[in-house]
């Protein structure tokens, strides 16, 4: 495999070689739900056109305990924008949704992938799943620390203030301030339409509780850039000194 052990943000999480079959390289976009600025995403990429195969994302969605309505709206919103964003970067796209995490092993290996990659995610039940996943799958299984700026693994021990927390990252924090560009892949996916996923669909597979109505308010990658680039435009300016005056918006 290509040299990845340099990259502070990738765990291997089994010691599989990878296989002389495969048709793909699977990842498993779970918690960084991003079709661009995605390490993660990068590094599946990475190993795919190290071996002229095609990348392949699956987005498994769960039943979670207490998510109604309201979460999985704003979920599917996201996962529209991740459709489309791949599409752009011809990549394919996958979505199964399933009650639990049980059938996700014979998920994973439907695809035949050579190597399969995953976000790293600090929550007990999804730590749990990735520990299962790297005894149960037969090829590399990686994980990647995408959705912050230093890699967590890099904290030897807990901090509880933000004073220590500042000292320890400002002596490695310009080692990842770095944008890091959307690798292309070699095998483009043969698709002209995003598939269509609505959340009608999800709600009648999950059985999802009604009580709490969805909102007006849009979810997504795209939102969440024309927000940004609002907030950039029109807000930033004197936010340093008036933050913390409750009367200004």
């Amino acid at each position: 495999m290509i040299e990845l052990t340099k990259d502070q943000r990738i765990e291997f999480r089994n010691k599989f070689e990878i296989p002389s079959e495969g048709s793909c390289v699977l990842y498993i976009m779970q918690r960084c739900q991003r079709p661009f600025d995605n390490p993660a995403l990068n590094v599946a990429v990475k190993i795919a056109n190290e071996f002229s195969l095609p990348v392949k994302v699956v987005s498994f969605v769960f039943k979670y305990p207490r998510a109604n309505l309201r979460h999985y709206k704003f979920f599917l919103d996201g996962l529209i924008d991740v459709a489309q964003g791949l599409l752009h970067r011809g990549i394919f796209f996958h979505l199964k949704i399933a009650e639990d995490f049980s059938p996700i092993t014979k998920e994973i290996l439907s695809f035949s992938p050579k190597a399969v990659v995953m976000d790293e995610n600090p929550l007990k039940e999804m730590e749990k799943l990735r520990k299962r996943l790297s005894k149960e799958l037969p090829v590399p299984f990686l994980t990647v620390d995408s959705d912050v700026v230093v890699p967590s693994k890099l904290l030897e021990k807990e901090i509880y203030n933000a004073r220590s927390l500042k000292i320890k990252y400002k002596k490695i924090l310009s080692q990842f301030l770095k944008r890091e560009e959307d690798l292309k892949p070699k095998i483009i996916a043969n698709y002209k339409e995003p598939p269509i996923f609505t959340l009608d669909e999800v709600r009648s597979a999950l059985k999802l509780d009604y009580s709490i109505k969805p909102t007006e308010k849009r979810g997504g990658y795209f939102e969440g850039q024309r927000v940004l680039k609002s907030f950039v435009d029109n807000r930033l300016k004197g936010y340093e000194k008036r933050r913390s005056d409750p009367n200004e918006d």
